[in-house]
């Protein structure tokens, strides 16, 4: 968007807690590459007892870095920040404050958000389709499905996570690409300003399949459910997150129990 963007990030602990200590500082070094102590151990060079023991402390404070959304947001707004003031030829704080984020506890708040992210410029009315939607990951990815299939490709996909098609890699997103991109042009469809309301018999397989209720799901997705909070889930994730918590409720626990169909089991 013209002055904010949205990220739907997975954090992968354990794969950064099984990487040798050679690979966490060789990631780190892509970033920041100006540690002298670094630099000597990427090259192979003998390291002293107290360099050994210095670089051990380094990884140690390094390590968890790479699974921090912390140090990841740090590390793109500066990025942005250090490009927009170059072009803009001038200094100075570029965002106006710290990021937010949610956590996403399931399947269904991970599709919601993809979605929503997905359609950000259709529903602000920049666009008029998913495919004409700049520097959206659901343009990159009909052009890289495009690509597959034998057509030309107006530009390279970003390396964004891919869907488990095949049903066998819990690594990948649990939805295949079929059932993705069918939801994401249904929903932005329905998230038109001129489109009166979601008819369940041209809804989405996979919103049937997960029991949502599609007229309350396109509701949201035009951005009159209310704002995000700060867990996404169904009904019954947020509850137990609330009872981690000692809570007796979390923001967002109506509208998860209104999306879906039926009672849900206690």
């Amino acid at each position: 968007m013209s002055n904010h963007y949205h990220l739907v990030l997975r954090v992968d602990r354990e794969r950064v807690e099984a990487m040798s200590d050679h690979e966490v500082l060789e990631r780190w070094n892509r970033v920041f590459s100006g540690n002298p102590l670094i630099k000597m151990f990427l090259a192979g060079d003998e390291l002293s007892p107290l360099q050994s023991q210095m670089l051990a402390d380094l990884v140690q404070d390094i390590r968890p870095r790479l699974y921090d959304i912390s140090w990841f947001m740090r590390c793109l707004n500066e990025w942005i920040a250090r490009q927009a003031n170059k072009e803009d030829n001038c200094k100075g704080r570029f965002w106006e404050g710290r990021f937010r984020a949610q956590a996403l506890l399931d399947e269904y708040g991970l599709l919601t958000c993809m979605a929503y992210v997905d359609l950000n410029a259709i529903r602000a009315g920049i666009a008029d389709s998913p495919e004409h939607s700049d520097f959206s990951s659901i343009q990159a990815r009909i052009r890289a499905w495009g690509q597959s299939a034998g057509e030309e490709a107006a530009a390279q996909c970003p390396p964004l996570l891919g869907f488990n098609d095949c049903g066998t890699d819990d690594a990948l997103l649990p939805f295949t690409t079929v059932d993705y991109m069918e939801l994401v042009d249904w929903t932005a469809r329905n998230v038109r300003a001129d489109k009166a309301c979601a008819m369940d018999e041209d809804a989405p397989p996979i919103l049937v399949r997960m029991g949502i209720d599609c007229e309350r799901f396109a509701k949201q997705m035009r951005g009159e459910g209310g704002s995000f909070p700060i867990f996404m889930g169904a009904y019954h994730c947020l509850r137990d997150a609330a009872k981690e918590r000692g809570l007796h409720y979390v923001r967002g626990s109506g509208t998860a129990r209104r999306l879906f169909c039926g009672e849900v089991a206690s």
